[in-house]
C-alpha cells in the first residue's frame, strides 16, 4: 500500500466525523454526529461516507504513478468533487431567493449536509496527500475542464429543482387572528404581483386553504411578500398584497398591503355572530339551553336548506353548527320544558 493511502485513509475516515460533531450536527436518527457518521452501516450517517471515500481512495492510489497528463486530470476531478462537496454544505436555494427579492443573505446558508461534508473532506485531503495541486494550465485541456465541471451538476441540478426556485407559491408561515376562527397565512410568491393574470393564479392556488377546507377556520388573509425571509418570520408589514377569503360564501377581496385585520374587519363572520349571540343569553340556564339558543340566534341568516347541505371536502361552520336545530331542540323540550318558549 502506497505511503499517500496510508496517510489518507484514517484521516479522511474521521475527519468529517470529528467536524460535524464540532459543528454540533446530529445523527440521522438524532443523537450524537460523530458515532453515526463513523460507523458504515445501512442505518448509520457512515454508510454515506463509503462511495465517496471508495472513489476518492482509488485515485489517491493511481495520482502518485500516474503521468503528469493524467494526473492533471484526475486531480481536476478531486477538486471538482471538493467543490461539489462545498455546494452540497451551502443552502443554495435559499441563498438565490434572498439575492433575487434583495433580502438578507439567510443565516442557515450553511447545510448540515453529511454527503457534502464526505466530498469535501474527501476530494481535499486526497488534494493534500497527493500534493499534486491542479494549476490553470488544466483548464486548457478540455477532458481536465470536463472532468471538473461534471460533479458540479448534480447540486446545480437539484438547486434548480428546488421548490424555491420553481414553485411560484410557498408557505411562508400561519397564526390564527385575534378572533376564534379567523387565520393569517403568509406566503412567498416569486411572480410579479402587477401583472394582470397574478390574481387569478394566487386565487387559483390559495383554494387549498380556503376557510370551507378548514375545520377552524372562518375567516382567512392569505398575504404574499415576495420575500420567503418576510414570510417565514411572518413580517406582515412587507406583504405586498392580501387576500381575503370567507367560508360562508363572501366574494373573495383583495386589499393592497398587508391588511389581515381588515379582512375581518368588513366582514361577521359565524363564529363571531355565535359568540355574540351566546353573550346575549340570561344566566342561569342550563348550559345546553344556552348553547341552543345561541345556536338558533347565530343560524337565523343561513337557510334550512342550507343547513342540510353535506358538501364532501368542506367544513362550513354555519353547515355543521346549524344541521340538526329541530332535532336538539326536540330533545331539549322534553328534557327542559319551558326553557325554549318562548325562543329568545
Amino acid at each position: 500500500m502506497s505511503p499517500h493511502l496510508l496517510i489518507w485513509l484514517p484521516l479522511a475516515w474521521l475527519l468529517p466525523a470529528l467536524l460535524g460533531h464540532a459543528l454540533g450536527w446530529s445523527g440521522l436518527w438524532g443523537g450524537a454526529a460523530l458515532p453515526d457518521l463513523l460507523w458504515p452501516l445501512p442505518v448509520a450517517g457512515g454508510a454515506l461516507h463509503v462511495p465517496s471515500f471508495v472513489f476518492c481512495a482509488v485515485l489517491v492510489k493511481l495520482i502518485p504513478g500516474a503521468s503528469d497528463r493524467v494526473a492533471a486530470r484526475l486531480q481536476a476531478l478531486l477538486l471538482g468533487l471538493a467543490l461539489a462537496g462545498l455546494l452540497w454544505l451551502l443552502r443554495l436555494d435559499g441563498m438565490w431567493v434572498s439575492w433575487r427579492s434583495g433580502g438578507n443573505w439567510p443565516g442557515w446558508q450553511w447545510a448540515s449536509n453529511p454527503m457534502g461534508l464526505f466530498l469535501l473532506c474527501d476530494a481535499t485531503l486526497a488534494l493534500l496527500v497527493t500534493a499534486r495541486w491542479p494549476s490553470l494550465s488544466l483548464l486548457r485541456d478540455p477532458v481536465a475542464a470536463v472532468l471538473l465541471a461534471l460533479p458540479l451538476v448534480a447540486p446545480i441540478a437539484m438547486t434548480a429543482r428546488s421548490g424555491l426556485v420553481t414553485e411560484p407559491f410557498l408557505m411562508g408561515h400561519s397564526r390564527p387572528g385575534d378572533v376564534r376562527g379567523d387565520e393569517v397565512l403568509m406566503i412567498y410568491t416569486r411572480l410579479d404581483m402587477q401583472a394582470p393574470d397574478f390574481q387569478a393564479r394566487a386565487l387559483a392556488w390559495a383554494d387549498r386553504y380556503h376557510p370551507s377546507r378548514d375545520l377552524n377556520a372562518d375567516d382567512t388573509a392569505v398575504l404574499f411578500a415576495d420575500s420567503h425571509e418576510a414570510a417565514q418570520r411572518m413580517e406582515t408589514a412587507r406583504a405586498s398584497q392580501t387576500l381575503c377569503l370567507y367560508e360562508d360564501g363572501t366574494p373573495p377581496l383583495w386589499l393592497p398591503g398587508g391588511q389581515a385585520q381588515a379582512c375581518f374587519d368588513r366582514h361577521l363572520s359565524f363564529q363571531e355572530r355565535l359568540m355574540a349571540a351566546r353573550a346575549a343569553q340570561p344566566a342561569g340556564r342550563p348550559e345546553e339551553v344556552t348553547a341552543y339558543h345561541a345556536r338558533r340566534v347565530a343560524c337565523e341568516p343561513t337557510s334550512t336548506a342550507q343547513a342540510g347541505q353535506n358538501v364532501p371536502g368542506q367544513e362550513v361552520s354555519a353547515l355543521r353548527m346549524c344541521a340538526g336545530l329541530a332535532e336538539g331542540r326536540e330533545r331539549l323540550l322534553r328534557q327542559y320544558p319551558g326553557l325554549l318558549e318562548p325562543a329568545q
